[in-house]
């Protein structure tokens, strides 16, 4: 039965997703489920169905033969795609779930609900009526009773149906609208109009067309551009006056709009904005993972978008940074104006670094710039292109706190965006670098740090030619850092050869060093060939124990299997070296078992502050050593906020469940289904994006 183990794992697992209104990895488990659910062969459904102690075949008139969670998976996919918003999927797969189980009075709810949302009252009214019918067939003909609570809710919703009916024909006929212009400059009263019926009993404030516009600017920062764009088709009089308040539509988010909105928006806020000296929209959010949306559309976009924006976020699977290039580089307005930039797309290897300089001298005022390229689409379109024509590019970017860069490392090339600014010179005010998935080419090490002596943040993973022994290398003999608080470095292939820094003498009296890391707090050397000498000489040098946070898991060159050689990690010695420590982080360690989280229980005397502990995909520890651990901590008047053993399955749910309930942890995580710590996107990159 392991095909069917997997259809209820993946249908549990869809359904968690859902509660935590993650629709869309909820819609693909479903989806997934259901082609394998759809797969078996009659002899194999019949053996499924008396698995669940079903009859072989369903009674007469109850459905078709069909895999016994089919329906199930149907309709949570059904609410799946309600919940994103497309109805008429939602409402085929609830067609498909009355077809199925036509004795199955949940299904007619699904898609009566479906129904009066797409606005089909009456079709949503035969449908309850009809799953009542059913259900009094059924009571007939096999004395079987629906669900009572089903019934209530369908009757419910029958008759909510039914007062919307009388409703609609109780109202009044609508009449046209008199248009009412604002009261001239001391006019107390409504100017009166012949055709116009008043009742004297009656007060009608015009709240948009009367109040100061000071007040109006405050109303309408209150709602989304989407509303107030709906109140300017009022009326005139408020068409008039919401014009005078540009700056009410500060953030707009157009993702997933074909063309023809998107050019529809260009032009909305070039109207709006039109002869409104110093207006500046605060954000701009596009973002679509399909085809529906060319290319052309957002370069027309950004090459006639006329007001300055603050923050612009492109996310396309089908432009490429060459083409945003290129239209930003047409519109010095909205490029200048930019403070934030984030730009998901596509690249195409350019033979020279000309393109780099093209970006960088559009965006001169930049200060916040993330560039994510998940594909490389090919060659540059660009033939006249040479390297002579490169200049400084960091004399544009003065303003620069924070670069992320971003790729898929197996679909990139040598060359990355903008890796010519690590070698241009200094950006002084730079504060936050993260660059993940590239190749830094053979022989490129870390000789540029230099230039980036104010960083507080420091993240380096998955970097091809990238070696966790060269960066060391240069922190140890170079000044860098005085600032740096948060460092990550997590290497794309660890080597063979142990990173324990036995070459390095004398650390603890190395003053390049300690003032290099002497404001980390927080150290990630996850995935790194880091060994456990090489870790406690570099935090015995630590001088001034500030270390809150501490991730070392999936080290191979770290172990806590007793031994002799430098892999052994002396928990005893660690801990006593990071006594100010928050967070600790030690998942898919090496040999890390009962025993040696035995020798963790005995020594927590020396972290009383520790409030996270991550013990995931360990899969030697037992629930018996964990609740011990606790305990320790209890005796020592220490409650973790956070304890996290998933993947760890040796610990039973029964003991995963007693231990949510006791007062020894207030939040334990413990999934079963998750196959990996380290995912990209997820907990790889959740800190850095």
């Amino acid at each position: 039965m392991s095909g069917e183990d997997a259809v209820e794992k993946a249908l549990d697992l869809g359904i968690w997703y859902f509660k935590q209104e993650e629709f869309k990895d909820a819609l693909s488990l479903f989806t997934k489920a259901l082609k394998l659910a759809v797969s078996y062969d009659e002899k194999r459904l019949e053996e499924i169905r008396v698995f669940h102690g079903l009859s072989k075949k369903p009674l007469p008139g109850s459905g078709e033969l069909v895999h016994p969670r089919l329906v199930k998976l149907l309709d949570n996919r059904a609410a799946a795609w309600e919940k994103l918003g497309d109805l008429q999927r939602a409402l085929k797969d609830a067609c498909r779930c009355v077809r199925f189980e036509p004795l199955n009075l949940k299904c007619y709810l699904r898609r009566g609900k479906i129904l009066q949302k797409l606005g089909k009252d009456q079709d949503a009214l035969h449908t309850y009526t009809e799953g009542l019918r059913k259900m009094r067939e059924m009571e007939e003909k096999w004395q079987l009773s629906s669900s009572p609570k089903l019934e209530a809710l369908v009757n419910y919703q029958i008759s909510l149906i039914n007062s919307r009916s009388k409703a609609q024909v109780a109202l009044p006929k609508r009449k046209k609208r008199v248009f009412i212009p604002p009261p001239a400059d001391g006019q107390k009263d409504l100017p009166n109009h012949k055709n116009l019926k008043t009742n004297a009993t009656q007060l009608y404030v015009d709240i948009v067309g009367r109040c100061p516009l000071e007040i109006l600017r405050v109303i309408l920062l209150q709602l989304e551009a989407t509303q107030i764009a709906r109140c300017m088709l009022v009326s005139k009089v408020w068409l008039a006056r919401i014009s005078n308040l540009p700056e009410v539509f500060s953030r707009f988010d157009i993702s997933f709009c074909n063309h023809r909105a998107i050019i529809s928006f260009q032009k909305f806020v070039n109207k709006i904005n039109h002869n409104q000296t110093g207006s500046k929209i605060e954000s701009v959010k596009f973002s679509n993972s399909s085809s529906s949306c060319e290319p052309r559309s957002l370069s027309l976009l950004i090459e006639n978008m006329q007001p300055r924006v603050k923050t612009l976020i492109l996310h396309s699977q089908t432009a490429d940074f060459e083409q945003l290039t290129s239209a930003l580089s047409k519109n010095t307005t909205l490029a200048t104006g930019l403070e934030r930039l984030s730009l998901s797309c596509g690249y195409r290897m350019n033979p020279s670094a000309m393109l780099d300089r093209l970006f960088v001298r559009s965006v001169t005022n930049i200060s916040h710039l993330d560039l994510i390229f998940s594909t490389c689409m090919g060659t540059s379109r660009s033939s006249n292109i040479s390297m002579a024509e490169c200049g400084n590019e960091v004399q544009e970017l003065q303003r620069l706190k924070s670069l992320k860069i971003i790729c898929e490392l197996k679909k990139m090339l040598h060359i990355f965006p903008l890796k010519s600014l690590l070698c241009s010179g200094p950006l002084d005010r730079l504060e936050k670098l993260c660059i993940c998935g590239v190749s830094f080419g053979a022989g490129t090490g870390f000789g540029w740090l230099p230039h980036f002596k104010n960083l507080k943040e420091l993240w380096l993973e998955n970097n091809k030619d990238a070696y966790l022994e060269d960066f060391l290398r240069v922190v140890v003999y170079v000044p860098l850092f005085s600032r740096l608080s948060k460092l990550t470095f997590r290497e794309h292939r660890i080597s063979s050869q142990a990173a324990d820094v036995r070459q390095y003498p004398r650390l603890m009296e190395n003053m390049i060093l300690m003032k290099n890391i002497s404001t980390l707090e927080h150290l990630d050397l996850m995935g790194s060939s880091i060994s456990s000498h090489g870790l406690l000489s570099l935090l015995a040098a630590y001088p001034f124990n500030k270390l809150k946070r501490l991730n070392i898991g999936d080290c191979p060159h770290i172990h806590f299997q007793r031994g002799n050689d430098v892999g052994y990690m002396d928990v005893k010695k660690l801990l006593k070296l990071v006594p100010h420590i928050e967070e600790l982080l030690l998942p898919q360690s090496v040999a890390l078992d009962d025993r040696g989280l035995k020798v963790f229980a005995q020594n927590v005397k020396y972290v009383k502050k520790l409030r996270r502990l991550d013990l995931s995909f360990n899969t030697s520890l037992t629930g018996v050593s964990i609740y011990e651990l606790l305990r320790a901590f209890k005796e020592e008047f220490i409650v973790l906020e956070r304890l996290e053993i998933d993947g760890c399955l040796s610990v039973a749910e029964s003991t995963a469940n007693a231990l949510k309930q006791s007062d020894l942890v207030k939040e334990l995580s413990c999934s079963y289904e998750k196959s990996s710590w380290k995912t990209y996107g997820v907990n790889s990159l959740v800190i850095c994006s």
